[in-house]
């Protein structure tokens, strides 16, 4: 199943102008369903992607199956997945997909937290994960008081 993720995303990643790897698939919904259909670079597809193509390389090593398709995705995530592309200034966190920017309290589900919440062993947060943990945390102590 491991191995199985890792080779879907990267059968579904394209590298981008910028060099990037990104996802653009029809028909697609994120996970937030905030932004509608078949829009480019889900925030949670592309946390996904990163998360099995690199977890993917862990489980290749422990088989001894490294190869050239592991070391692909080694490359892939060298060159970076296209997370950077999403980063809305503003409030520093990503915005749930290409083209919409970061809108605080109109998300059905908070895509941002899922490398801290949903994703065992997942790299160290980066910093617009902990802004959103941030921000979350403030938005919770305010509707509890």
């Amino acid at each position: 199943i491991i191995l199985g993720s890792a080779r879907f995303y990267a059968g579904i990643l394209a590298r981008q102008r910028d060099g990037l790897w990104g996802i653009e698939v029809t028909p697609s919904m994120g996970q937030d369903e905030y932004r509608g259909e078949n829009a480019r670079n889900y925030l949670c597809a592309l946390q996904a992607a990163a998360y099995s193509l690199r977890i993917g390389i862990q489980a290749a090593r422990r088989l001894r199956r490294v190869n050239g398709e592991a070391s692909h995705w080694g490359r892939m995530l060298a060159d970076g997945i296209a997370l950077p592309t999403l980063r809305d200034p503003r409030y520093g966190v990503y915005a749930t997909c290409a083209g919409h920017p970061f809108e605080p309290e109109h998300q059905k589900h908070p895509v941002q937290l899922g490398p801290a919440l949903f994703l065992p062993g997942a790299a160290p947060l980066d910093r617009p994960t902990q802004r959103a943990l941030q921000i979350r945390d403030r938005l919770a102590r305010s509707h509890r008081e």
